[in-house]
């Protein structure tokens, strides 16, 4: 078997045959879900949406800072928006990469790993 899912105490836990070994990829509390490229994107905008920037504020002029952070936030407004679209995803004919065009001349690129599917651009 590649991979499956069982149940212990209750949680669901999604497991795959990586390098010859068995590894939970779902399931996990505090794991991100990487099994579909919109569970992956949701991930990354939780993580964004989380992230102290405290530090990077403190580099910044205060104008700066504040039209960074709204940038950040206006972007993943707009790409939650697009996964609720269906279709807004486009795969590649081998369905091995997964694009989100959210602006002109603006996407987000993910690969399929065996951990998963991973963001490997961010235009």
């Amino acid at each position: 078997m590649r991979g499956g899912e069982t149940i212990h105490d209750g949680a669901v836990l999604a497991w795959a045959q990586v390098g010859g070994h068995y590894q939970i990829v779902t399931g996990l509390p505090g794991l991100p879900d990487l099994s579909t490229p919109a569970s992956a994107i949701r991930a990354f905008l939780t993580a964004v949406r989380r992230a102290d920037l405290g530090a990077l504020s403190a580099l910044l002029a205060d104008d700066l800072s504040s039209r960074l952070r709204d940038d950040w936030n206006r972007r993943a407004d707009l790409l939650e928006q697009l996964l609720k679209q269906p279709g807004a995803i486009e795969f590649t004919p081998g369905m091995e990469r997964a694009i989100l065009r959210y602006e002109p001349g603006r996407a987000l690129t993910l690969e399929q790993t065996p951990q998963g599917w991973r963001i490997v651009a961010l235009q």
